[in-house]
């Protein structure tokens, strides 16, 4: 999903040229179909499908339709997603409805795009459901209160899930993505200057390390140093996140 920018459209041209029957899923068609001929010109299989996964009745349709035309999915990289990097005394009365659009897309549309491929995989005792979630779920990012909060639902309910269906011989993985040179994160308002981004083919070496050796999670170095020295000493890494957060401006 989120297949027509950024790590989506790479990723889906990577899997294309390496043999992988593509299922596309985004919102704009025009960009959509541009990723599909290149993958087709490249002399691989894609197939475009149309949907806003932020609609539960398009979240649906689109499950519905891709297995009337493909009978079922092996690997689904769940990576359509939205992010508001936003201080949290900024969104508590006319700005609450970021919290309300990241889930809607980023929990509610990939988990409901999730359980609508799960039945097929459990029957057929085969299948990998994989979910592009962020750095700053292991890192506790100031700003990303609602990123991460609707970031971390869905890698919560795939924990449960993992522990469901692995006897089944499938598998759930979450990539704890760092940041990325993409228009998501490259854009008006966003002060990454100090730091060192991933571009897209890195980001996608990241997916297909999940794809290939099934590994429950994939998370880099730093994230991962932080996110135990949480569990160690959270007040130190409250305190890391606080110098961060005051060293950087912002503007409601």
């Amino acid at each position: 999903t989120g297949a027509s920018d950024g790590i989506g459209a790479v990723l889906a041209c990577r899997l294309g040229a390496a043999g992988a029957r593509v299922a596309l899923v985004a919102r704009t068609e025009e960009k959509l179909r541009e990723v599909g001929d290149k993958i087709r010109g490249a002399g691989g299989q894609a197939f475009e499908y149309i949907a806003n996964l932020a609609e539960e009745e398009q979240c649906e349709a689109v499950v519905q339709r891709i297995l009337a035309a493909h009978g079922h999915v092996d690997v689904l990289v769940s990576n359509a997603g939205r992010s508001i990097r936003r201080s949290a005394k900024f969104q508590g009365t006319d700005r609450f409805h970021d919290f309300q659009r990241l889930m809607q897309l980023n929990f509610f549309g990939g988990l409901k795009v999730a359980l609508g491929f799960l039945p097929g995989m459990i029957e057929r005792r085969s299948g990998h459901i994989i979910h592009i979630s962020s750095f700053g779920v292991p890192t506790r990012q100031p700003r990303f209160a609602g990123y991460a909060a609707s970031k971390s639902a869905f890698d919560a309910a795939l924990q449960s899930i993992a522990g469901e269906v692995s006897h089944y011989g499938l598998f759930v993985s979450s990539v704890y993505m760092p940041l990325v040179e993409t228009r998501m994160v490259v854009s008006k308002g966003h002060s990454y200057d100090h730091v060192t981004m991933l571009t897209t083919d890195q980001a996608c070496e990241y997916i297909e390390h999940a794809i290939v050796h099934k590994q429950r999670e994939v998370v880099d170095g730093p994230s991962r140093f932080l996110a135990m020295l949480h569990f160690f000493r959270p007040s130190l890494v409250v305190g890391l996140n606080s110098l961060v957060y005051r060293s950087e401006g912002e503007e409601a």
